[in-house]
Order: C-alpha cells, then sequence, then structure tokens
C-alpha cells in the first residue's frame, strides 16, 4: 500500500513545485510615487516657520498648491497641472497668456520624502501627508 501511495503523490508533489513564480510587484515609478498630498517641511533658503504649503499630486495630472501664513487657512490656493518625467517635475499653473510653467529637478522621492530643486536653485523638502484613521474609514 506505501508504494502504492508513494507512486500516487510523488507525481502530485512535482507538478505543484513546478507551479509558476508568483509575479514580483513591479516597482513604483515616481509617476505613481508622487501621487498624494505633501507638506513642506524645509528650504533650502529657510522659509518655512510660521508658512504651511501643501501640495497635492492627483493621479490623472492635477495638482493644487495650498500656502498659509500663521495657519490662517485659505491665503492662496493655485491649481494647475504636471507631469514627472526623466527625474523632472513639470508643472503649469494658469490657462492661455496667464500660464506660468516651470520645472524643478527631482532629487529624491520615496513613499515618505519628496527633495526637488526649483529653477532658482532653491531646494525643497516635503512629507507626505498621510490620511488620519477617521477620514480614511469614510472614504
Amino acid at each position: 500500500m506505501r508504494p502504492l501511495l508513494a507512486a500516487l503523490i510523488a507525481p502530485a508533489l512535482a507538478l505543484s513545485s513546478a507551479a509558476a513564480p508568483v509575479p514580483k510587484e513591479k516597482p513604483k515609478t515616481d509617476a505613481v510615487r508622487i501621487v498624494g498630498t505633501w507638506k513642506m517641511v524645509r528650504t533650502s533658503n529657510g522659509e518655512v516657520k510660521g508658512r504651511t504649503v501643501i501640495a497635492e499630486f492627483t493621479k490623472n495630472g492635477k495638482l493644487t498648491l495650498r500656502r498659509s501664513v500663521n495657519k490662517v487657512p485659505g491665503e492662496s490656493e493655485q491649481t494647475g497641472t504636471y507631469k514627472v518625467k526623466d527625474g523632472k517635475l513639470e508643472y503649469t499653473f494658469g490657462e492661455g497668456d496667464e500660464a506660468v510653467t516651470a520645472t524643478d529637478e527631482i532629487k529624491k522621492l520615496t513613499d515618505d520624502e519628496l527633495v526637488v530643486v526649483d529653477p532658482n536653485k532653491v531646494q525643497e523638502e516635503f512629507a507626505r501627508v498621510r490620511p488620519k484613521a477617521e477620514e480614511r474609514d469614510e472614504k
């Protein structure tokens, strides 16, 4: 009986071990990783104290930039579009003749940290803003 059982089990084990490997998850691209909300934490020119800058990047290429001074909300809000390509962040605010386009160099982009250098050579560092637990539950 044992030899018969072994003869039946051996091929089954061989087939199960020869199954296709589980595909590895593709590494995130910068265009995927940048999507979300980011808060400026530091600049190379030291202008963060008393000022809040929030950048929100959506997966469909929309950008909202909110600035406030001394925690007064709504002082300034700009909406525009953005593209991430070849280590560069290109963004445009406004439309038509009033459109302003700039390109920042992405120095570092992880799941939690974004560091860019703007056209004036000012380095800006952002930390990802994670949604609070109750906000996630509502969505």
